[in-house]
Order: structure tokens, then C-alpha cells, then sequence
């Protein structure tokens, strides 16, 4: 009885002890602030559909740290419902949020919120065709929308009768991908204006340009209708489709990428596989070999040439990133957000 009365006296003890501590207060903005001046890369989690648990990763690389949702952490708020990719621009992040139909803009030091475009509908991907104006996609409106970059509004639209996704911008022209068309089309950038189309095939999501300003749309096929991927290098001048590559029937390609000097894709295809600017697809190379599980996304670092993917297991849980060097040899893993689906390298 002594023995219990001793140590419960000296429990209580204990516990005032370190109630009536004071906790040295923690500077998360300064925390921030150092880590995101090193080499980092920010990783979009789209999140579940409907849950409004989209996310923004940022991955120290140096120290390998990560901090899971740097949006909520320094602005105290969700991101919102499907983050669908990032824009940089003007010193700013454009975090574009497909089903919360917004765009949030954050400072691109110091990751606070400065302001919210909204009077969209279900926004994909932005692009900038100057320093006050830029184009975002929407995968309902069949349109894309006009964003004036100062004041953070949307001024206008620009009929185009179907669902745009990626876009490129090239000799004051905007070439925008459309999935459920056989075309790409092609924006006026000058005069906000539809002005023509390239025939093609359906399901074209990807699109970049190399060294040389030629255009580059990956379309993944559709197994329903036994219609192959394919990928289509085209001249942006006359729109001339200079090559078109056919993968084979069992093939699913995705995630187009391009590396930091602009001479060599990147894709997905049950691994990571290169292909330089001037070879035929049958002289890809496969870089990193990949299975059993969802490889959902994939970032080449620019400076450094490392490969980037993003693993989004079973949907549910937080997804893993894996990162290897530029000759595919594995380096690191990560957990981040839920569904990581592409990257922002700083």
C-alpha cells in the first residue's frame, strides 16, 4: 500500500513537472523556409474523388525530408477535391483543383495563399501565353478559359466543343489536346481565337515540345475499338505530322515527359523507358523496369536528369515515391499525399 502510494505521489509529481513546462514554440515558416530553399521537388496528390483530400507534397532532397501537405501546414486550410496539377508562374504557384471547380494561387517562396480563381468548372491544366495572360483547360465546359494573371479573374473563354487537357505553346500558337476527339487543336494565342485542328486519333492527353520546337501528343489507344497508342511528332509551322510511332496491342504508354536539355522523351510503359528526340520508338530504351502495382505518375528532374515515380498503391493510403538516378538506378522512397500523380521540380 505504500509502495502504490509512493509511486503515485511521484507520478503526480512528474506530470505537473511537465505540464508547467513551457514548449519552445516551433517556426513552422521558418522551418519552411529553409527547407524549401534547398533542392526540392513538390509532388501532386490528386486525393480520392469526393473526399476533399487532395494534397501538396514537398520533398526535401538534400535532407530527405517531407512534409506531407505543405498547403494545410502553412495556410490552416484543405486544399480541396482532386488536385489535378500545378502551374508556376510570375513567382507563383497555380494550384489547379478539378473538382472544387478553383485555381488556388500560392506564393512560390513562401507557400501562402495570396488568392482563389474560381468561375470554372472542372479546370485541368493551365498554361501561360504571357506574363498577364494564360489558358486553362476543363474537362466539362468544352471550352478553354482565358486567366488575366493580374487580377487573378477569369475574362473570358474560348469555344472549342470538346474536352481539352494538355496544352503547348509555340510561335504565339496553343496546340491543346482533346481525348474524346480525333483532333488537336490549335488556339490563336493573340487573338483568344480556335483557328484549326490537326487529325490525329482519340485519347491524346500528353504533349510537350523538344529543343527544336516540335511537337510531341502521346494518345493511349483504347483496347475497345483494338486502336493501338501511338506517338505523333508533328511541326508546329505547317502542322505537319512528321512521324507517328504504333506500340504494340499490348502496350499502355503514359505520362509523357521530356528532359532538362529537351532531346529525349520519357514514358511510362510497364517501366520507365527513354527515347531520344531523333531515334524510332523501336530504339526506346528501357531505363527502369516496373511491376505489380499502380505506377500513376512520372517527373525527370531537369537539373539533375533523376527519374521520378509516383506509386499510388492501392489508391487509399498515402502513395510512395520512388526516385532513382539518371541511369535508373534506385536511390530513394517517400511517403506522400494519397494518389501522387505528377511533379513540380524547384
Amino acid at each position: 500500500m505504500i509502495l502504490k502510494f509512493t509511486y503515485s505521489f511521484f507520478l503526480c509529481l512528474l506530470l505537473l513537472f511537465f505540464s508547467c513546462r513551457k514548449d519552445k514554440p516551433v517556426n513552422l515558416q521558418q522551418n519552411f523556409t529553409s527547407s524549401v530553399s534547398a533542392s526540392s521537388v513538390l509532388v501532386i496528390n490528386e486525393g480520392n474523388f469526393m473526399f476533399s483530400n487532395a494534397s501538396l507534397s514537398l520533398i526535401n532532397l538534400e535532407t530527405d525530408e517531407v512534409n506531407v501537405d505543405v498547403f494545410k501546414s502553412l495556410n490552416n486550410q484543405n486544399l480541396g477535391d482532386v488536385l489535378q496539377s500545378v502551374y508556376e508562374k510570375n513567382n507563383n504557384y497555380y494550384l489547379i483543383v478539378n473538382n472544387s471547380s478553383k485555381i488556388e494561387i500560392i506564393d512560390k517562396n513562401s507557400f501562402k495563399l495570396k488568392a482563389t480563381i474560381t468561375g470554372l468548372n472542372s479546370p485541368r491544366y493551365m498554361l501561360s501565353v504571357s506574363n498577364s495572360k494564360a489558358y486553362v483547360s476543363d474537362l466539362y465546359d468544352k471550352s478553354v478559359h482565358v486567366i488575366d494573371l493580374n487580377s487573378f479573374t477569369k475574362t473570358g473563354s474560348i469555344s472549342i466543343n470538346a474536352w481539352t487537357e494538355q496544352m503547348s505553346y509555340v510561335y504565339g500558337k496553343v496546340f491543346v489536346t482533346a481525348p474524346d476527339r480525333n483532333y488537336l487543336y490549335v488556339i490563336n494565342a493573340e487573338k483568344d481565337l480556335l483557328t484549326d485542328s490537326i487529325l490525329l486519333q482519340k485519347n491524346c492527353y500528353s504533349i510537350l515540345q523538344d529543343k527544336e520546337s516540335n511537337i510531341w501528343v502521346l494518345s493511349n489507344g483504347n483496347s475497345n475499338i483494338n486502336q493501338s497508342a501511338k506517338l505523333y511528332k508533328i511541326n508546329p509551322t505547317n502542322f505537319q505530322i512528321l512521324n507517328s510511332y504504333e506500340f504494340g496491342a499490348n502496350d499502355t504508354p503514359g505520362s509523357l515527359k521530356i528532359n532538362g536539355s529537351l532531346d529525349t522523351l520519357y514514358f511510362l510503359n510497364k517501366g520507365v523507358w527513354a527515347l531520344p528526340i531523333h531515334q524510332t520508338l523501336s530504339n526506346a530504351q528501357k531505363v527502369i523496369t516496373l511491376q505489380n502495382s499502380n505506377y500513376y505518375g512520372l517527373g525527370i528532374s531537369p537539373n539533375t536528369g533523376e527519374i521520378f515515380i509516383a506509386d499510388a498503391l492501392d489508391y487509399v493510403q498515402k502513395g510512395t515515391i520512388l526516385r532513382y538516378n539518371s541511369k535508373g538506378e534506385f536511390l530513394k522512397s517517400y511517403k506522400v499525399g494519397i494518389i501522387p500523380s505528377d511533379f513540380v521540380f524547384r
